[in-house]
């Protein structure tokens, strides 16, 4: 149809733009050795050995396989060792990597607009370096497609091989006939429609034969059937293209002609899986609005009706293929929710999707075509990557529809497709598991085409629609680790490992969560300063106040039981200790919703634990502050719910009546209820490590570098600090909250009590961000929800999403880790695409350095603060009698910034004689006005 031609070409120019900026061609050449020239032949024998053959029938990975190429075919395949490899084959040890046979993108367009040849070429070399080697071309300038193709089979263009098609409408179609692409695809010295590579056939135009010979005799490999076909003309075209060992393929809708006539006819291949949904309508008129027909289909019949249904089923039936072409339905970016014709567009969108898990579910086999073949990478990556995301075939049923299917499409099954000994050596060598990932199919190292190699030196730009290979995720998150203020038209990306040295912290470990599931996790450095011992995802961190979002479900969970209540006064419940009584709980109680959102007016902010060698108290004791407990008593010292202040105390109350309500210990409630049901094995509140877990955990560190005394303290507040946990363990709390709160999990928590824990709580009060729990960011809605923690030498943040299933969670074994995963968290911000914790940016202007002497001095606040100007070497700074120091930033001749959270200002004001003795100090939406000391 006009509109998806029209959506290729604003696709592919904007890739093709793209490209000419951005494109370099690499250098190609591959050995273990590096010793082959770029595009040499492959006359010797080859072995690959020692890697995992995926085959793209669908089958299982075979690791330790060894590949014998000769002759530019599959000579062999056998066990990596179960063999003697030919002596005179050049062997090329490819231990930990994978083979996949070469992809085929069975829809693309090369010629259905005039591009320059230079483009033209760039694009082929991309495509093919990218581990496409075939395409089919359906519908474009049969000239310049034979041209091209002839190049690709000789040898003299780096490009896949090109199969191109005769595309035929019928009489009730003016598709290509009124408009400047098809006078460009007939070729200027024939109208559009009257060409062997495009025709239209009128009522008058009977002779199939000779219209089916023309299309052989230029070298089509099948027929493509569009709009203005039905009935009797499709079966005729179908049955004459078969008489004539031509392929038929057809668009979805041929209107006046349905989907079912097609596959009624015997079409090989049905392609566009928005296009089922109007199988449905009553009639199609070709005065119709596609668009509106389309809506119209999807909107009135649904995927599992039994329009649908018997469409799959015939198609099944007789073995159609189905090539749904999601690449070019897809948009980019989301448009605004509030955007009617979105709306109206995501209706087709998803049934589309949904259509195309249908079909795969019952059999139908799905071919991978993008029908826009990409720019400097190719588009087929994001095809696979959605018919995954969206349409639920496995990584390996997407492959085998890129590889086998697709080679049956253009019938040239037996000699490509798969790897298999007799088929030519098409196949792509990757470095990581695109069975696991369908993503890593973009891990292209190498790609032989029948036996000629060309190797990467430059990792696959990722195309549009996909997300990259989770290895490229992990390095772009190591290496652009972003202050709070950057600076703009600056490199502001930092690398982790030089600021792991900065702030002196010996271990960070990390996870990532995305489409509700945990993507990476890694850890970096050693369990302790000067040690050898690494850390690695399950290396047990101190959680700190991660603790209290665990002890809320806990108390949530018996919320639901019905032996708690969120609203009663806890003195109820509470047995063994009672708040005490006095003015401010006259009129308002202390209750479950008070503890766990900071409101109760309880004390004590945070704990000091204690070192592994002291005697600790009891709970009694540090509820009523009595020695040897190192803090105060918890008592209420303002009207509950009147405001909220951060209270470990609160949790540590909470803690008591938990206890009191199900005599057990906290470690082992918070186990059976939690940990257990989540798959949490390396979390736990024990205060005191098992010995099998205290030498895998990592030892706390202060600020200067130096191990904490007894590697970590103790906290028998387990409730608010005690929590030992890894990266991954909190990332699956977090999945568990997101997946609850969808109504899609009730392991810990049913979805309306997630819902409420995620829903902000104390709405009379200013700014609160309290959910039961936990925090929550976002308006109107909260869209982010997160805790921080820190003990003595550690320090742990926790983020989720509520919707879009990600988050992360960071831990290191530092009192300095707080900025630093503030830091990481930001860098993973910016490669998921949060539209959050992204860091401000300021730009800096041109200062005259002459002025800097007129600042210079020290300056003092009415808060007792004091600040001490300098100039060194045309550069301004700024120093605190601490020691702290910084650079002053120039955003105008008297304002200047500091680059750290807040971006604090210092704005020098001149008085009538022209001088600056005060200085407006700005933080966090504060001013104070200090004064030039004499």
């Amino acid at each position: 149809m006009n509109h998806r031609i029209l959506q290729v070409l604003i696709t592919q120019t904007v890739l093709f733009s793209l490209f000419i900026l951005l494109f370099a061609p690499p250098q190609l050449a591959y050995t273990t050795a590096n010793q082959l020239p770029p595009f040499q032949i492959i006359n010797e024998k080859i072995a690959l050995t020692n890697v995992t053959l995926i085959d793209g029938y669908g089958g299982k990975p075979r690791p330790m396989t060894t590949l014998i190429v000769s002759g530019g075919r599959i000579a062999d395949i056998f066990m990596t060792g179960s063999r003697t490899i030919p002596s005179n084959a050049r062997i090329m040890d490819l231990s930990g990597k994978f083979v996949i046979p070469g992809l085929i993108d069975t829809h693309v367009h090369l010629k259905s607009i005039n591009r320059p040849p230079e483009i033209i070429s760039a694009v082929l070399r991309n495509v093919l370096m990218g581990g496409v080697t075939s395409v089919r071309d359906m519908g474009g300038n049969g000239l310049q497609l034979a041209k091209l193709a002839a190049d690709a089979k000789n040898g003299t263009a780096v490009s896949p091989r090109i199969y191109y098609s005769t595309l035929i409408t019928g009489p009730d179609s003016n598709f290509w006939l009124e408009d400047e692409k098809g006078r460009f695809v007939s070729g200027e010295k024939a109208p559009p429609g009257t060409t062997a590579w495009f025709r239209h056939l009128t009522a008058a135009d009977t002779d199939l034969v000779r219209v089916i010979s023309e299309a052989k005799a230029y070298g089509a490999t099948g027929i493509k059937i569009h709009s203005g076909t039905s009935g009797m003309l499709l079966k005729q075209l179908t049955e004459e293209a078969r008489r004539q060992g031509l392929k038929v393929w057809s668009h979805g809708v041929l209107i006046p002609g349905k989907p079912s006539d097609a596959v009624n006819a015997g079409v090989e291949v049905l392609t566009h899986a928005d296009m089922l949904a109007f199988e449905g309508l009553s009639s199609l008129s070709k005065d119709s609005k596609y668009s509106e027909l389309a809506f119209q289909g999807a909107n009135t019949t649904p995927v599992e009706s039994a329009v649908i249904t018997n469409l799959l089923r015939n198609m099944k039936k007789h073995r159609t293929i189905f090539e749904p072409t999601l690449f070019i339905m897809t948009p980019q970016q989301e448009p605004p929710a509030s955007d009617q014709n979105w709306q109206r567009f995501k209706v087709r969108l998803d049934h589309a999707y949904r259509v195309t898990r249908r079909a795969n579910e019952m059999g139908i086999e799905i071919a991978a075509g993008t029908d826009a073949i990409g720019g400097s990478s190719p588009n087929l990556h994001a095809e696979l990557q959605l018919l995954v995301k969206k349409s639920g075939l496995t990584p390996l049923e997407a492959i085998t529809a890129a590889t086998h299917t697709g080679a049956k499409v253009i019938g040239i099954e037996k000699d490509y497709g798969t790897l298999e000994v007799g088929k030519v050596a098409d196949l792509v060598i990757l470095t990581e598991n695109p069975a696991e990932d369908i993503r890593n199919t973009q891990t292209v190292e190498a790609v032989m085409q029948g036996g000629k190699i060309y190797k990467r030196e430059q990792p696959i730009r990722t195309p549009p629609l996909a997300e990259p290979p989770v290895s490229t995720r992990i390095r772009n998150v190591e290496n652009g680790l972003l202050p709070a203020v950057v600076i703009k038209g600056k490199k502001n990306e930092m690398s982790l490992a030089e600021r792991i040295r900065f702030y002196k912290t010996p271990a960070v470990s990390i996870a990532v969560v995305n489409n509700g599931r945990i993507e990476w996790a890694k850890g970096y450095g050693n369990l302790e300063a000067g040690g050898n011992q690494l850390v690695t995802p399950v290396t047990l961190f101190q959680a700190g106040s991660i603790s209290k979002p665990v002890a809320a479900v806990t108390a949530l969970q018996l919320v639901e039981k019905g032996k708690l209540n969120l609203d009663d006064d806890v003195n109820l419940k509470l047995k063994s200790w009672k708040v005490p009584e006095n003015e401010f709980t006259k009129d308002k109680k202390v209750t479950v919703r008070g503890l766990v959102t900071h409101s109760a007016g309880l004390t004590v902010h945070g704990f000091d634990g204690y070192a592994a060698s002291e005697n600790p108290p009891t709970l009694l004791q540090i509820l009523n502050g009595e020695k040897p407990a190192n803090s105060p008593p918890i008592r209420v010292d303002f009207a509950p719910g009147s405001k909220e202040r951060y209270s470990g105390g609160g949790y540590t109350v909470l803690q008591q009546l938990l206890l009191d309500t199900t005599r057990k210990s906290f470690p082992d409630l918070t186990r059976e209820n939690i940990f257990q049901k989540i798959g949490m094995t390396r979390t736990t509140y024990a205060s005191l490590l098992p010995k099998t877990l205290a030498g895998q955990a990592a030892s706390g560190h202060r600020g200067d570098g130096g191990v904490l005394p007894g590697k970590w303290h103790i906290y028998p507040e387990m409730a608010a600090a005690s929590l030992w946990s890894t990266p991954s363990d909190l990332a699956r709390f977090v999945i568990e909250l997101q997946n609850s709160y969808a109504g899609q999990s009730d392991g810990i928590l049913s979805k309306d009590m997630t819902q409420q824990m995620l829903t902000r709580q104390n709405k009379s009060i200013a700014n609160s961000d309290a959910g039961l729990g936990i925090f929550l960011k976002g308006s109107p809605e909260p869209f982010r929800f997160s805790h921080n923690g820190s003990t003595e030498g550690f320090c742990a943040i926790m983020v989720g999403f509520l919707k879009t299933g990600q988050g992360a969670v960071v831990m290191t074994n530092s009192d300095n880790g707080a900025e630093l995963t503030t830091e990481i968290l930001r860098s993973i911000a910016k490669e998921y695409g949060w539209d959050d914790m992204k860091p401000d940016e300021i730009a800096i202007v041109e200062a005259n350095p002459t002025v800097y002497e007129k600042y210079v001095g020290r300056y003092k606040f009415p808060s007792g603060l004091e600040f001490i100007v300098t100039s060194e070497n045309g550069r301004l700074f700024v120093a605190r009698t601490n020691g702290w120091r910084a650079e002053l930033l120039p955003e105008s001749e008297t304002s200047y910034f500091v680059v750290m959270p807040t971006a604090p200002r210092l704005v020098f004001v001149k008085n009538e004689r022209d001088e600056f003795n005060e200085v407006v100090f700005k933080r966090g939406g504060r001013e104070e006005i200090g004064q030039r000391l004499k």
